[in-house]
């Protein structure tokens, strides 16, 4: 089978795109695990299908490196906008993914915001085990803070790091991720606040692993900060990540919408 794509990226993650609203494609978690080897298929953090919808321009189905399905991705939606806004040539359009239906606005030349939804705290939402504290999660490592859990269409596991405090996510990442904690496995980001405007982020996505960015981790983590009482709401906070710079603005009902950059890289065909 041969497959029509578009490369695209938000901040370095990066994307192949499957426009399959002709439902020509149906692939596997195999299938999907080839396309994602930067050796020998084309290489990305996670693999969008385009599919109709009837209550948005369009529906989306996000599938990580490793063949599972992730329930949102901030980047890629920004890139599906982007899509979407180009053919069209209009300002505004509304993008389903698993997660719900998403707003998405141009605000400028390749740069989209896009509201995410609502922050969720609820160990059973998020999901984790019914024992714990998603405010004060201790993952038993020497020196390392308690964590902050919470969904925002997928899971994720926040610390907020000192100044002085070293720890390589390339190590507890996969570790965390995997953990008896959290039964479908969770995203987990380590955040240092710069200052009352800016956050330095690193991630290691849940199916991906260390990513340049990653849109719902940015989001969650500026939601935890503020559920912390780090921030305060209705603020605009600029979070730092290895492969740029993303807006988060979260509400004081914990909703959540993001900013930033798409780029198209290139268009091609595979087969498979």
């Amino acid at each position: 089978m041969r497959i029509e794509f578009i490369k695209m990226h938000g901040c370095g993650n990066d994307f192949v795109i499957i426009d399959n609203r002709s439902g020509q494609y149906s692939l596997k978690s195999a299938q999907v695990k080839f396309l994602a080897d930067r050796k020998i298929g084309v290489g990305f953090d996670q693999l969008i299908l385009l599919d109709l919808s009837s209550d948005a321009a369009v529906s989306m189905k996000i599938y990580n490196a490793d063949g599972s399905p992730a329930g949102m991705c901030g980047n890629a939606l920004r890139c599906v906008a982007g899509i979407i806004l180009d053919d069209t040539g209009e300002n505004e359009t509304m993008i389903e993914s698993p997660s719900g239906i998403a707003r998405a606005k141009l605000i400028a030349d390749e740069e989209v915001s896009v509201d995410i939804g609502v922050a969720l705290f609820n160990p059973s939402l998020i999901p984790i085990k019914n024992s714990l504290d998603p405010l004060a999660i201790d993952m038993k490592i020497p020196g390392l803070p308690k964590a902050i859990a919470l969904s925002v269409g997928n899971p994720h596991l926040v610390f907020f790091l000192d100044k002085d405090q070293a720890f390589d996510i390339n190590i507890l990442g996969s570790q965390f991720e995997n953990h008896e904690y959290f039964p479908d496995r969770i995203n987990v980001s380590f955040a240092r606040m710069i200052d009352e405007n800016n956050i330095n982020l690193a991630v290691w996505e849940r199916g991906a692993g260390r990513t340049l960015a990653c849109g719902s981790a940015a989001c969650a983590t500026v939601a935890a900060a503020v559920k912390l009482g780090l921030y305060p709401a209705n603020q605009q906070v600029s979070v730092h990540m290895d492969g740029g710079i993303l807006g988060i603005n979260v509400s004081d009902n914990f909703e959540i919408t993001m900013s930033g950059p798409y780029k198209m890289v290139y268009k091609g065909t595979i087969e498979i």
